[in-house]
């Protein structure tokens, strides 16, 4: 027979079963709706998210992934992952700084000055929160801020009935018309936090001192990317795609000047070089299948299964946002691994635009 803890936690810490069997009562922090049928899971930016029924609930998207379920297709482009509050005990001055978690801030020393990429402002005692449209936003003294109106819904905060009815709530997520940071910057900021959160529990887990300098992420950009080394000319393992941080561009290996090019960065993929805020540089031939240098093309050393191994073990290292997950750009190169045609002529027509404009 199943333990109480099991009934409540069907999938382990992480996933809550309903509620009193009603689908419609979100448990505190577990704002993820999860669907037993299909397998599928909905952040609170779904286009579904509202005529759901929940069947289980989850507290993040590894969560929902750890317990066999999908990301449902009804996600926005400037979709961003839900990270577990939970993170946010793993580490003394990490937990101070991020109480909720890599997705809210403390607030600083003037409690009216916006840490860089948090717009939105939490009250602790009524647990609500303000976007910057919010009638009151002006007036209300931030507690705790938050990155996304998803964040402040998954560590529990709900929504001020100050704000605009007609106005959509995905503007305010990371790369929307009213937020002041796109989704590149605000996974960047996540990945340190869950960085710094993996070391210093890592560090723990050893017993190391506190003199001890905890191992740090070389995706510097989240899973798809990996910092250079010592040596620019050597490429790690399965990514193929370089990176110069000064001009924003990236060059794959059929730039003319790929081989001249010291990479700064490297990519596992054009997708998520671009998904980082890159662009391709204007050195490449015209004509060519951008596909092919997506995992598993005819121009990438890796299978598409070897580069998602790659991606799986750094995101469970380092509890980091996989920037191919986050849309846009990426996501023309995650359907191009699928060899669609109408994806391949999608992305050409991005890059040959992108090609144009710097002519």
């Amino acid at each position: 027979m199943a333990s109480s803890e099991d009934s409540t936690h069907p999938y382990g810490s992480g996933s809550h079963a309903l509620v009193n069997d009603d689908p419609a009562v979100m448990p505190k922090g577990y704002v993820i709706k999860g669907n037993d049928d299909s397998m599928l899971y909905h952040r609170p930016d779904s286009r579904s998210y509202v005529q759901t029924g929940a069947e289980v609930w989850f507290a993040s998207d590894a969560a929902a992934r750890a317990a066999g379920f999908s990301l449902a297709g009804t996600h926005g482009d400037n979709s961003v992952e839900i990270v577990d509050p939970a993170l946010a005990g793993a580490g003394a001055g990490v937990s101070d700084t991020h109480p909720f978690g890599s997705g809210s801030h403390a607030p600083l020393a003037d409690a009216r000055e916006m840490p860089g990429c948090y717009p939105i402002k939490g009250n602790d005692d009524s647990m609500l929160y303000h976007r910057p449209d919010s009638n009151n936003y002006g007036a209300t003294v931030a507690e705790v801020w938050f990155d996304s109106p998803s964040a402040a819904e998954a560590a529990g905060f709900t929504l001020s009935s100050t704000h605009p009815k007609d106005n959509n709530p995905a503007d305010y997520e990371p790369g929307g018309s009213g937020h002041p940071c796109s989704v590149a910057d605000v996974a960047a900021n996540r990945n340190t936090v869950a960085t710094a959160v993996a070391g210093l529990a890592a560090a723990g887990a050893a017993g190391s001192s506190d003199s001890d300098d905890p191992e740090t992420s070389p995706h510097i950009y989240g899973v798809g990317s990996h910092i250079a080394f010592d040596d620019p000319s050597v490429m790690p393992d399965g990514y193929p795609i370089k990176g110069n941080v000064d001009s924003m561009l990236y060059h794959r290996p059929d730039s003319r000047n790929y081989g001249a090019t010291g990479a700064e960065v490297w990519f596992d993929s054009p997708s998520v070089a671009e998904a980082a805020g890159y662009s391709l540089a204007p050195t490449h031939p015209d004509g060519a299948n951008v596909a092919d240098f997506e995992p598993g093309g005819s121009a990438h050393p890796m299978s598409a299964d070897e580069v998602e191994g790659i991606r799986g073990e750094a995101q469970s290292k380092w509890g980091l946002v996989g920037l191919a997950g986050l849309g846009g750009a990426a996501a023309i190169g995650g359907a191009a691994m699928l060899g669609g045609d109408d994806e391949d002529n999608a992305a050409k027509e991005k890059a040959d635009a992108e090609r144009a404009a710097k002519e």
